[in-house]
């Protein structure tokens, strides 16, 4: 495996494990929240609000996770039809595309984060600031932007019959 791939697959295992680590705090929130309710009658503060707080931060990491496992959410009934030099190039495509998108929503978001910083904005419930999240937020798919560039440059940098030898590298099963 080339070292621009090794550097790639691992930035992109970083980001899915926060991820995780991300979906597994809500998670547990979420369940404490309705263990609360079933004992003292109410449940936790803030509940729904953390939940759609961190909601886009899970998206986006779990959106590293079907690129790293080679976008299992596809239509490649169609695009399996294709060849491997034709293949390559519309994922280096897709790739530059949604690096694109990513940083422009990055940047819309780091502004509205400014503008909720400048205006002191708070969540409703638990009164928390809610430009940190916005920044972390934009933090997050400005990063997923750069790992979709390097996607990018690894597909057009492909040879046609490296593609089979990665995939079974990647997933041996």
């Amino acid at each position: 495996m080339s070292k621009l791939r090794r550097l790639v697959y691992s930035f992109g295992k970083i980001l899915s494990v926060m991820g995780t680590i991300s979906l597994l705090f809500i998670m547990m929130y979420i369940v404490c929240s309705v263990g609360s309710r079933f004992i003292t009658g109410r449940p936790l503060l803030g509940t729904f609000e953390l939940g759609s707080t961190f909601l886009p931060l899970i998206a986006a990491f779990y959106y590293v996770n079907t690129e790293i496992h080679d976008r299992h959410i596809r239509a490649s009934i169609i695009f399996d039809r294709f060849a491997p030099k034709v293949k390559n190039l519309l994922d280096g495509m897709y790739s530059l595309v949604t690096a694109a998108i990513f940083v422009m929503v990055s940047w819309r978001v780091a502004l509205f984060g400014v503008r909720n910083h400048q205006m002191m904005a708070e969540t409703s419930v638990l009164a928390l600031p809610s430009a940190p999240f916005l920044f972390v937020y934009s933090f997050l798919l400005l990063n997923f932007g750069v790992f979709m560039l390097f996607r990018a440059v690894e597909y057009f940098r492909r040879k046609p019959d490296e593609a089979i030898e990665i995939r079974e590298e990647l997933h041996p099963f």
